[in-house]
């Protein structure tokens, strides 16, 4: 018997590894067990989630065309478009929506434009001509003052020193007469004294001497006149001239101004008007290339599908990109993926969030290529989490997380479902290492957990403490060592014995037993014996199903949801 059983414990050892039997003192093996020799070994860790393939640059093609402005035919309809899905180049033409009324009102509004501009150019014309007229105006009103003091200054410098000078010259004559007159009447009296003449002959030379005295009064009247009369008045009228001159260039230039400012605002306000034609022809002019739609880069054409469904609150029909459909200003048709840059959408649990970053390198694995694994790496985190899509709501909260694909390959398309594995920390190096599905126990169990070792007399269940999981093997820190073989179905076992064994209080202390308070959230990966962290797997076998008050018989309705596993991986 000892030869047996030596034979059959070498016969364990040299096999190693995972196995299909147990040895049970001296029993038969038994196939439906399955065991993994505990190693060493090195634990990466990693967070493991499914999302779609998105593109990294996508640009969402809206129709620009101004609606409002297409009269009231009702709104314009899709003459043609591109087949969903067509790869395009930058410029390919997309979509050509009607234009027909925009064509009507493009030839009435050049006729219209037309108009404004002969209008406009009348009226450039008659401001230039009345700047000329005013430039002539005030030219005659300036040269009226200059004669006006010119005849002022030829009358001082000349003409009364002319009238002056004549007056002066008689007068010298005059009073050369009345002297000659004077002498001839004294000697004329000095011969009637000597009887030589007659005195009737004295009387004679005596008037012409008195003659020539009122022609010499004569003339100084007419040069007390001239100076004191007729030199004022004449002064005073020419002064009165340039007054009136200055004056009527002053109104001359007030005319001209109110003249030019009209046509200067007759000109402003047809430009003005003819701006506004020139506006709206152009407009048309646009509206009508808008109706032709070219691809903004190259990429592939993914018609735009409201996430609400075919109808909208109101129940009136959705959009539809079709020949025929129509479209209205602001409408979203399309989205053009640039398919050289693409991510993987995906969502990671609150529990793990913490652990993600920017940065940190990634596996994908597209469903369409499931042999091709290729390289990525996070590009960003939500801050806020994620509003549950459509009707249904949800306690769970998830955070967006693109990770984008570094490997260059070709036949990657939106909305390809993929697998991402996230790396977020250094791996743990030289640990012991199981299979996750080898170890059980439920979160009231604190720290530890359980697993079956098996020994020489059958499988041994056995109390260990569980560090990190990537998803599929668990670090145990505690209970095991090198060599054992653990059992990696556990739940064979579990059905040959009670299930909803809860833990004796006598197997730890106080201070050892698990608190019933929510979980924390370290920022680093949670070991399985943190109070909040889950057991492997997706469930737990040793754990006491709840009632109503967290315990009892587990009916329905009776126990809430506890928190979430919170494991690399999950």
């Amino acid at each position: 018997m000892p030869t047996v059983a030596a034979g059959a414990l070498l016969l364990l050892a040299a096999i190693g590894g995972t196995s299909w039997y147990f040895l049970d003192g001296l029993r038969p093996a038994r196939a439906d067990l399955i065991t993994h020799r505990v190693s060493y070994g090195t634990l990466q860790l990693t967070i493991v989630e499914r999302g779609t393939l998105e593109s990294a640059n996508n640009v969402d093609v809206y129709c620009r065309v101004k609606t409002g402005t297409a009269g009231s035919g009702g709104l314009p309809q899709i003459r043609w478009v591109i087949p969903d899905g067509t790869l395009v180049k930058k410029g390919d033409l997309l979509m050509e929506i009607e234009d027909s009324r925009f064509e009507d009102q493009l030839q009435t509004q050049k006729i219209v434009l037309e108009r404004a501009k002969s209008d406009m150019l009348q009226a450039e014309e008659q401001l230039k001509i009345q700047k000329s007229q005013n430039d002539s105006d005030i030219q005659a009103a300036e040269l009226a003052i200059e004669l006006a003091k010119l005849e002022l200054e030829k009358f001082k410098e000349g003409d009364y020193l002319m009238q002056l000078r004549d007056i002066e010259g008689r007068l010298k004559m005059a009073e050369s007469d009345l002297q000659m007159w004077l002498d001839r009447a004294a000697w004329a009296e000095r011969m009637v004294m000597k009887g030589y003449q007659t005195a009737s002959q004295a009387k004679a030379e005596q008037a012409k001497a008195q003659s020539a005295e009122i022609n010499r009064q004569k003339i100084l009247e007419e040069r007390r006149v001239l100076e004191q009369y007729t030199k004022k008045k004449t002064e005073s009228e020419l002064k009165s001239k340039i007054a009136q001159a200055e004056q009527a260039l002053a109104r001359v230039k007030t005319q001209a101004a109110a003249n030019l400012a009209k046509a200067q605002t007759d000109w402003e306000t047809k430009k003005s008007v003819y701006a506004q034609e020139l506006k709206r022809y152009q407009d048309l002019e646009q509206e009508i290339a808008k109706c032709k739609i070219y691809a903004p880069q190259d990429g592939l054409v993914v018609y735009y599908i409201p996430e609400s469904g075919g109808r909208s609150s109101s129940g009136t029909p959705r959009a539809i990109i079709a020949q025929g459909e129509t479209v209205w200003e602001g409408q979203r048709l399309m989205r053009i993926p640039d398919l050289r840059s693409m991510v993987v959408n995906t969502k990671v649990h609150e529990a793990l969030i913490s652990r993600v970053r920017v940065g940190q390198e990634a596996q994908i694995r597209v469903e369409a290529f499931p042999d091709r694994v290729l390289k990525g790496r996070v590009k960003s985190v939500a801050n806020v989490a994620a509003k549950p899509d459509g009707w249904s709501s949800t306690d769970v909260k998830v955070y967006q997380t693109y990770v984008e694909i570094l490997d260059e390959f070709d036949g990657l398309r939106p909305d390809m479902s993929a697998e991402v594995t996230i790396f977020t920390d250094s791996p743990l190096k030289n640990v012991l290492i199981v299979p996750e599905a080898a170890v059980f126990g439920s979160v009231q169990m604190g720290k530890y957990r359980k697993v079956f070792v098996m020994t020489p007399d059958g499988p041994e269940e056995r109390e260990v403490v569980a560090g990190l999981s990537n998803g599929t093997h668990v670090e145990i820190k505690e209970g095991l060592k090198e060599g054992e073989e653990v059992v990696v179905n556990p739940r064979v076992l579990l059905g040959e014995r009670e299930r909803t064994r809860p833990l004796s209080s006598e197997h730890r202390s106080d201070d050892e037993r698990p608190a019933n308070g929510p979980p924390d959230s370290p920022n680093g990966p949670k070991s399985y014996g943190e109070p909040g962290a889950g057991p492997p797997g997706a469930a737990e076998p040793g754990a006491p199903p709840k009632g109503p008050q967290g315990k009892g018989s587990g009916k329905k309705g009776g126990g809430k949801k506890g928190p979430p596993v919170d494991l690399p991986g999950h």
